[in-house]
């Protein structure tokens, strides 16, 4: 029996990553300032010790140099410190994106709430912090807005009913709405991805940013347009594969390929356009539903080509 974890829980966990991570750099803060006193008054006492030795010429300087290793030692410190509070950063912003995969995934409760929810809206109030240029004050506007989030009434999107409209249009020149409405298909899925797109470049894998971590992702491709932009998009791929360890990118033959389709476990779509041209081009696209008798026939497709062809790698 798998125990499903609600939305409040997740998040309540997140929220305690990023006190943790608060509280980290609190100590160092504090730490940091006793460190930089007690440096300046053991510079200050250097500096009196070396003009002494100056003026006297004296033969003992034992007790200089215990001040100068002194010194010394304080300002390993503080470059310890220095390397924490770096590190510190690191482990933010990798919290950062496990908060913006779990908002992907959530919406809050509103009447006839369908697919693709309101995620959207909850990443923008969470990235609300980006408009702070300290660290610390980055982090304590993140944990406030997840905590006022954590008070709304969440809904997994897998939970939303499935909207009823049968096809999406994508108007031209609206990148970032035609690559939201893309994003938000990709989040929903639980088990597997499957996208067949023909014409492929390192535009078509930001949307699967936004999947869900252990999700297994099949890309099937057939062009990349040529030796040198493959070796890129080959780079891109592994470094995508950090992030999303399941996902794979492989090539069929030209002439075995031609259409479009995205297969989740939860539907099948075609597409008018390329993934990496949704929103781009001068034309109108679309995204269609369909049935499920079609996702058997298209995923038995996908299946064959993808058992003959050849993965892209760096």
């Amino acid at each position: 029996m798998i125990l499903e974890i609600s939305p409040k829980i997740e998040l309540q966990m997140l929220i305690l990553k990023g006190q943790s991570i608060q509280n980290r750099l609190y100590v160092l803060k504090d730490s940091t300032r006793r460190l930089e006193s007690k440096a300046k008054t053991e510079i200050e006492l250097e500096s009196r010790a070396w003009g002494w030795i100056a003026d006297q010429i004296i033969d003992d300087t034992g007790p200089l140099a215990r001040n100068i290793t002194k010194a010394y030692r304080i300002a390993q410190e503080i470059q310890k410190l220095q390397n924490e509070e770096t590190s510190i950063r690191i482990v933010f912003d990798e919290w950062r994106k496990d908060v913006e995969d779990f908002l992907v995934r959530v919406s809050i409760k509103r009447k006839n709430l369908r697919l693709p929810g309101n995620s959207q809206l909850l990443i923008k109030r969470f990235n609300r912090f980006a408009d702070y240029i300290r660290l610390e004050t980055r982090i304590r506007h993140a944990l406030l807005e997840l905590r006022r989030i954590a008070r709304e009434d969440l809904i997994f999107n897998s939970d939303l009913p499935v909207t009823e409209s049968k096809e999406v249009l994508l108007e031209p020149g609206k990148p970032f709405s035609a690559q939201k409405i893309l994003r938000d298909m990709l989040a929903n899925a639980d088990r597997y991805i499957k996208i067949l797109d023909p014409w492929v470049n390192e535009r078509s894998l930001d949307a699967l940013l936004h999947v869900k971590n252990g999700i297994k992702i099949q890309l099937l491709c057939s062009q990349t347009g040529g030796r040198e932009k493959e070796r890129r998009l080959a780079r891109s791929v592994k470094s995508l594969q950090v992030e999303k360890p399941f996902f794979n990118l492989r090539k069929a033959k030209r002439e075995e390929m031609h259409d479009r389709w995205i297969i989740t476990d939860k539907g099948i779509w075609s597409l008018s356009q390329s993934m990496k041209d949704i929103g781009r081009r001068e034309t109108i696209a679309f995204i269609a539903p369909h049935s499920k008798q079609t996702k058997k026939k298209v995923e038995s497709f996908f299946d064959s080509l993808w058992e003959k062809a050849i993965e892209i790698t760096a």
